[in-house]
């Protein structure tokens, strides 16, 4: 394993759909047009007074002892409080935060180990975060009570390290929680291009610098059409909304053993490299329908299939991590990415 979870934000309108719990007096939204690139962004429900909180949490499916992010960041507002580590970029483990970054209010960045009211271990000396500019944030940890290490870099500088450090911050000695969140009344902040990987691989096992998460799409058939589509539409114009919705239109498999598969989108991207694919599908069982499914990877003319994965009563998201490419064995490349399909299989 290397990349562990990745987010654009630009193919979903509800934050629950891909991350595992988000808070509901200041709920986050998907702002569209609002990040870097133009693309979507999480985003608060600005609030001008009270103390409320906005976050949002990715459980994993592992804990790990050293994880490393990173994510674009701005704020049209920094916090009114220097005690208080308004924003906070942390790891976590079972809902206990063990350590994270925090932004206070004259833009220094904080190490905090507890929680974003914790125990700051360091801190830099001039104000590093101004409103309104967009940066990018890395942040990686080995979490120990006393061997622990840390390391922040701000476009691509380190700005906090340290070592032989207490990390730890909850009870156990790893983390399998990603936290993003802020004080609403005390700042209005986006983040988008996120990235969360582990330490072990031969990529995309460390800092991975300013990267570009995107969102592609199915933009015509693929060598498979086997599923049955919503009337008057081709299989793949049923799963090809910006976000998926529900009903309206569909691909429907009611025997085993049937594939569907499309093209997609080429990355806008077109130098550099390839760190992972994150492969989401939308769906759900029905009735008298086939209740499983494997995610189906054809990077030229050989089907290789995911694990299989049983649906939901309700539409849900399910995303696969393929971090190389299944053809080679080897990392991806953007050509080879451009020409590949991906799809579904139906199974019992």
């Amino acid at each position: 394993m290397a990349l562990l979870f990745c987010d654009s934000f630009d193919h979903y309108t509800t934050v629950t759909q891909k991350w595992t719990n988000a808070s509901t007096v200041v709920s986050p939204t998907i702002s569209s047009g609002g990040g870097k690139n133009s693309t979507n962004a999480l985003t608060n429900s600005y609030s001008a007074s009270g103390n409320a909180f906005m976050q949002v949490r990715k459980t994993l499916g592992s804990a790990y002892t050293t994880l490393v992010a990173g994510v674009a960041y701005k704020t049209t507002r920094l916090a009114d409080d220097n005690n208080w580590g308004r924003t906070h970029f942390s790891f976590a483990k079972d809902n206990a935060m063990q350590i994270g970054v925090t932004i206070d209010a004259s833009g220094r960045v904080q190490v905090r180990r507890g929680n974003w009211k914790g125990t700051v271990i360091e801190q830099t000396s001039a104000d590093v975060i101004a409103i309104n500019t967009w940066y990018y944030l890395e942040f990686k940890v080995y979490i120990h009570d006393t061997a622990g290490t840390y390391e922040v870099k701000l476009d691509g500088t380190t700005i906090l390290s340290g070592t032989s450090v207490d990390t730890k911050g909850a009870a156990a000695s790893d983390a399998n929680q990603l936290w993003l969140g802020e004080f609403a009344n005390q700042s209005y902040g986006y983040w988008e291009d996120l990235y969360l990987c582990d330490t072990s691989g031969t990529f995309a096992d460390d800092f991975l610098g300013e990267v570009r998460v995107e969102a592609i799409l199915p933009d015509g058939a693929g060598n498979y059409s086997q599923w049955t589509p919503t009337s008057g539409l081709s299989n793949y114009q049923c799963v090809d909304e910006v976000s998926p919705n529900g009903d309206t239109d569909y691909v429907l498999a009611s025997d085993a053993s049937k594939y569907d598969t499309y093209s997609f989108d080429d990355l806008e991207t077109t130098l550099g490299e390839v760190q992972g694919v994150m492969y989401s599908v939308y769906g759900k069982k029905v009735a008298g329908g086939v209740e499983q499914f494997k995610p189906v990877y054809r990077p030229v003319s050989t089907d290789y299939e995911g694990t299989t994965t049983a649906l939901a009563d309700s539409y849900a998201y399910y995303h696969f991590l393929q971090n190389l490419n299944p053809q080679t064995s080897a990392q991806w490349t953007i050509t080879n990415l451009n020409a590949s399909e991906f799809g579904i299989k139906s199974e019992t």
